[in-house]
């Protein structure tokens, strides 16, 4: 699999056995896609792919492909400490774009080690033992072709993948309508995108005739939107398309009825729950049980990448040290907000703060007690805001907080500018109250930090000017002697201009 590098993608093609193909996603995360769908030989793709993602990609496709070569392009000088965080990550090769055409085939695994020169390039397979059940055999002997099939993903697969994939990883993906394949009538997804499992028996769906047209496409895209809910949605499907109306999935801790026939749903070292059903009348609670347990199978494959997806968007979007949000979440949702409240008339206030003098303490007491200054002040202020509030590390030491309120429209009744302009003063007190363990006494009460509080529509319409306009409070608050927020004329305004 090549990812996001159409000339590399030729090149490799170029060295692959007859039996072998190349498949080009646009990102890494469409990559761990296809890598939770057949088993893949190798993944390469150039460092600034990662979007600074590198040990939360290598960790997710080790635990998706764990078999697989994965290899980094070093394209860009610009992105050099990407490509050596992922080699560090966990990635096999750290390759020049200039390599020639025997290294490049010899780090994806395309001829054997320590074979001659004059050796026939064939395809190094994963581990056939890592090849789930179902997936074409691949022979021991590297010179027999034969089984191997590296299936390029489906048209209407492949174009879901790639309409929903963001820019960037951290981008919130629209909703997206699948467009269905040639002479489909529109919205109908077809049977060869439903992806239907065997066990399925036609004239026994138990749902809704929406319920009987889902299929695995709508998963995908559940998935790539980030709204959760997937477990809802397929266990739909299951009762539509496996003739069992009463299923339902429990929690690992939740009982199960005792009139209910129960399959676990999980691997030795994640597990989901179970998945249960009161047998139909007259049929054979056997075969009740070989259907329940094929739909399990079926469903602990979508709760894993379900899982794994989300867990590689928040790892996306936090920031590593502190646990906030990154910049780039900020930037996107700062401007997805003031768009919001424009359209609403509510209000969206701005803080933005560091810490006084943090350089000097990270000199004293060294990088360790820094890093511990930066986790505990994220930690006080979310201790200090409400839980839709966002708390990011932009910089630095410098951070913001984005106060926004989470109803359709404001009450009015609402205290906006009072509760905000309370929160970060309870902020300001705890940061002085805080004992830091690596600051010792001699730094005891001793620690502030200086902020600015900007409201939007009056102090900037754009996210651009809400920024710039919080950090001139800031600014100012540096001025008067620090251990101060400064706060603008709209964070103190009580209601929205009409």
């Amino acid at each position: 699999m090549v990812v996001a590098d159409a000339d590399l993608a030729c090149r490799v093609e170029h060295l692959m056995p007859p039996h072998g193909r190349v498949i080009l996603v646009q990102s890494f995360l469409s990559a761990l896609g296809e890598a939770a769908r057949q088993p893949l030989a190798a993944v390469i793709g150039p460092a600034e792919a990662l979007s600074g993602m590198a040990h939360a990609a290598a960790e997710s496709l080790r635990r998706l492909a764990p078999k697989s070569r994965l290899v980094i392009v070093d394209h860009d000088p610009a992105f050099a400490e990407h490509a050596a965080a992922a080699q560090d990550a966990g990635f096999d090769a750290r390759l020049d774009p200039d390599a020639d055409d025997r290294t490049l085939a010899d780090e994806l695994g395309l001829t054997p080690r320590g074979a001659s020169a004059d050796t026939t390039t064939v395809l190094r397979p994963a581990d056939p033992a890592d090849v789930s059940e179902g997936s074409p055999r691949v022979s021991d002997d590297p010179a027999d072709l034969t089984g191997l099939d590296l299936v390029q993903p489906t048209p209407t697969y492949q174009s879901t993948l790639d309409a929903a994939m963001p820019a960037a990883l951290s981008d919130p993906v629209p909703a997206t309508t699948l467009v269905p394949t040639s002479g489909t009538p529109s919205g109908t997804i077809p049977e060869t995108a439903r992806g239907k499992i065997p066990g399925t028996t036609p004239g026994t769906h138990s749902g809704t005739d929406d319920d009987e047209q889902l299929g695995d496409t709508d998963l995908v895209d559940l998935i790539l939107r980030g709204e959760g809910g997937l477990d809802g949605l397929a266990l739909r499907m299951v009762r539509a398309q496996a003739g069992l109306p009463d299923a339902q999935l429990a929690a690992p801790e939740t009982p199960v009825p005792e009139d209910h026939l129960a399959v676990p749903v999980g691997t030795p070292d994640q597990g989901f729950g179970r998945l249960h059903a009161p047998p139909p009348p007259g049929v054979d609670p056997g075969a009740v049980t070989d259907r329940l347990r094929t739909w399990a199978d079926w469903l602990v494959r979508w709760l894993r990448l379900d899982a794994q997806f989300n867990r590689l968007r928040d790892l996306a979007m936090r920031d590593e040290l502190t646990g906030a949000w990154n910049r780039r979440y900020f930037n996107h949702f700062l401007r997805k907000i003031i768009d919001r409240a424009a359209e609403d008339r509510q209000q969206v206030t701005l803080l933005v703060f560091d810490i006084d003098d943090f350089k000097r303490y990270n000199d004293a007491y060294g990088h360790a007690a820094g890093d511990e200054i930066l986790r505990g002040v994220a930690k006080l202020m979310r201790g200090c805001v409400r839980e839709h509030d966002v708390v990011a590390r932009i910089g630095g030491d410098e951070f913001a907080v984005i106060f926004w309120d989470a109803g359709q429209r404001r009450k009015p009744d609402s205290k906006h500018p009072d509760d905000v302009i309370n929160a970060a003063k309870r902020f300001q007190r705890a940061v002085i109250d805080h004992r830091f363990p690596k600051l010792l006494d001699k730094a005891a009460g001793n620690l502030t930090i200086s902020g600015g509080l900007a409201g939007f529509p009056w102090d900037g319409r754009t996210p651009e000017e809400l920024l710039d306009f919080a950090d001139t409070m800031a600014m100012r608050s540096k001025q008067q002697g620090k251990n101060a927020i400064t706060v603008g004329p709209g964070a103190r305004a009580d209601s929205p201009p009409g």
